[in-house]
């Protein structure tokens, strides 16, 4: 009997394949991509060399795994393309040695898409004394490959605008489109007391499955109604009108629920019960102004509007008032008649 030829030769290291590699990590993503990385402890390699990996990537419902496998263990990312925007994907990898393939990681579930973009136009639409009602606009906004579920609303009674809860004041479901919501000044989550007639600091963040988006552009406004109606109108003061000029004057505001006055709104007709012209006073101390240009003779139809920084109130009840000058002064009275006892007296004078 005689002895064959050696077989080829295969070099190995006596060590065991491969503990359980850490789970895969995101290391960014977009709609139709997810790159992950992935790594083993020198220790869990039991003094083998890394040759490669295993990435296993299901099909974004639940269907099986597809093995991509790395020959090069230095590789520590791996990027999965031409997925489905807002599908959740699951990964596992293995790592590989001299020895073998080792044991898998535990499986990670990542969704294809990022945070949307952050919302525009944020503005206030109206206020009261106890609530501030805002809207928002998403039109040209990113969604991050992923329906926006809801809105994060932001809060601060910060009046400088620069401190902010971590938590939201408030959650808005987006079904329907909805992109608007009302604060409740009295009762914010994450803040002490009540805002009724104070500043508040607002803003919006968007959130898909992939999280949120950062805040919008803030507002700052104060938590109070528009101004009460003026209950008078507005008066002539004839001493320094003309036939063709009226000086228009009023009181100093009341019922500003808290606001600072930024102004007032002057309406006039133009004589014959037509449509008014508007003047803007932007001056909060300002009680009167001149309209000049008028025709003699006429009656001219006036109303006013206080303005703060909350908005405008409605007109004060309309005045009527003559476009006409001063009479002029009548001449020097000049003696005329007296009585006999001397205790009356008569004058005359002429006026013209």
């Amino acid at each position: 009997m005689r002895e064959s030829a050696r077989s080829e030769v295969v070099t190995t290291r006596c060590c065991d394949t491969p503990d359980q590699p850490s789970p895969p990590q995101r290391v960014s993503r977009s709609a139709d991509s997810i790159t992950v990385s992935y790594s083993i402890s020198t220790a869990g390699l039991h003094s083998c060399s890394l040759v490669g990996w295993n990435v296993y990537v299901d099909n974004g419902v639940g269907g099986p795994f597809t093995q991509h496998h790395i020959n090069d263990g230095s590789q520590l990312e791996f990027t999965a393309s031409g997925l489905t925007a807002g599908a959740f994907y699951l990964f596992k990898v293995q790592a590989i040695s001299e020895s073998g393939v080792g044991a898998e990681s535990n499986v990670v579930n990542i969704s294809a898409a990022d945070p949307p973009g952050s919302p525009i136009g944020l503005a206030v639409i109206n206020s009261t004394d106890t609530a501030i009602s805002l809207s928002w606009d998403m039109n040209g906004v990113s969604d991050g490959g992923a329906k926006v579920n809801y809105y994060y609303i932001h809060a601060t009674g910060d009046v400088y605008c620069n401190s902010w809860s971590g938590t939201a004041q408030a959650t808005v479901f987006a079904s329907g489109g909805v992109l608007n919501h009302t604060v409740d000044c009295t009762a914010i989550s994450g803040l002490v007391g009540s805002f009724s007639q104070e500043y508040l600091c607002l803003a919006v963040s968007a959130a898909n499955i992939a999280g949120a988006s950062a805040r919008s552009d803030h507002v700052k406004w104060r938590c109070s109604d528009k101004p009460d109606t003026p209950t008078t109108g507005l008066s002539v003061n004839r001493l320094y009108s003309s036939k063709t000029s009226m000086r228009l004057e009023w009181s100093s505001p009341g019922g500003l629920h808290g606001a600072f006055v930024r102004g007032f709104e002057v309406d006039y007709d133009d004589g014959l019960n037509g449509l008014y012209t508007t003047v803007k006073i932007g001056s909060a101390t300002q009680r009167s102004y001149t309209i000049e240009g008028l025709t003699t003779g006429r009656m001219y139809r006036i109303r006013y509007r206080v303005v703060t920084e909350t908005g405008s109130s409605l007109s004060s009840p309309v005045a009527s008032h003559l476009a006409a000058g001063m009479p002029s002064a009548p001449s020097a009275p000049t003696y005329y008649n007296y009585t006999v006892a001397g205790t009356t007296m008569t004058v005359t004078w002429t006026w013209s």
